[in-house]
C-alpha cells in the first residue's frame, strides 16, 4: 500500500511491485479500512492452495503491465483502462515457481518485478547497517532483524514461526517482538512470533564489547551472530 501512495510523489519511480492475496482469503468479505484497499503481500508462496483463484495486484506507473505465472502470460494490460491510476489487476490460479510482472511505456520495458515459491528455509539473522546512538557514553543499540529466508534469498512470509532468543555477553535484550497489529504480546520477553516471515530485536551494548546472540525454532537449525 505505501508503494502505490509512493508513485503519487515520485512518478519517475519505474520498478513495479507484485502482491498477491492468499488465495485462502481470497473471495471472502474481508474488514478493510478506509485508508486500505487491499491485503496482499509480497509472495508467492501458499502452500496447500495449489490451483486455487487468487488477486494478484502490481503497482506501477507504467503505460502497460503484463503478467507472467511460470513464464505463461496472463495477459497484457493498458493503464488507461483501469479502475485505479498507477494500478494492475489479474485474477488468476495459484501455481508454484513463479510469478513475474514486465511494465512498459512507449512499448519499451522499464521495469520488472519477480517472486518465486520458496524453498525449505532457515534462520537469517541481519544487523541494521545504522547504530543508534544510546545516551550512555559506553553503550550503543543494535537492531537485529530475524528473516525466514531460502538458499537463494527468498523471504518466506507465509511461515509465522514460534521464536527463541537468547543473548550473552557485553549486553542485554530490551526489546524481542514483529509488527504483526494484532497481537497482544509484549516486547520485554525472550520469545515471540514472527509476522511475515520476520522479527525484530533491540540490544544494548557495551562499546567497546562482544554479545553473542542465538535465535531458535522448533525444527530449524540454531542461529547465531557475533556483536
Amino acid at each position: 500500500m505505501s508503494y502505490w501512495r509512493e508513485l503519487f510523489f515520485n512518478q519517475e519511480k519505474e520498478t513495479p511491485y507484485i502482491c498477491v492475496t492468499d488465495p485462502a482469503e481470497y473471495g471472502k468479505d474481508l474488514y478493510r479500512s478506509q485508508w486500505s484497499f487491499t491485503n496482499g503481500i509480497h509472495s508467492w508462496t501458499w502452500e496447500g492452495q495449489q490451483g486455487k483463484e487468487t488477486l494478484a495486484e502490481v503497482f506501477s506507473n507504467a503505460e502497460e503491465a503484463e503478467l507472467y505465472i511460470n513464464g505463461q502470460s496472463q495477459g497484457r494490460l493498458q493503464a488507461e483502462k483501469q479502475e485505479r491510476k498507477n494500478y494492475y489487476s489479474w485474477i488468476c490460479r495459484y501455481t508454484p515457481g513463479t510469478i513475474e510482472v514486465i511494465t512498459y511505456k512507449n512499448h519499451n520495458e522499464i521495469g520488472r518485478d519477480m517472486i518465486q515459491t520458496v524453498k525449505s528455509g532457515s534462520l537469517k539473522i541481519q544487523i541494521e547497517p545504522e547504530r543508534l546512538e544510546s545516551d550512555l557514553k559506553d553503550s550503543a543499540y543494535v537492531i537485529l532483524n530475524i528473516m525466514l529466508k531460502d538458499e537463494a534469498g527468498t523471504l518466506d512470509m507465509s511461515h509465522d514461526l514460534s521464536l527463541k532468543i537468547c543473548v550473552e555477553g557485553d549486553g542485554k535484550l530490551l526489546a524481542f517482538g514483529s509488527a504483526n497489529p494484532c497481537t497482544e504480546a509484549g516486547y520485554d520477553g525472550n520469545v515471540c512470533k514472527m509476522y511475515h516471515g520476520r522479527a525484530q530485536a533491540i540490544l544494548l551494548k557495551k562499546v567497546p564489547g562482544t554479545v553473542e546472540v542465538r535465535v531458535t525454532s522448533e525444527g530449524l537449525p540454531e542461529s547465531s551472530i557475533t556483536v
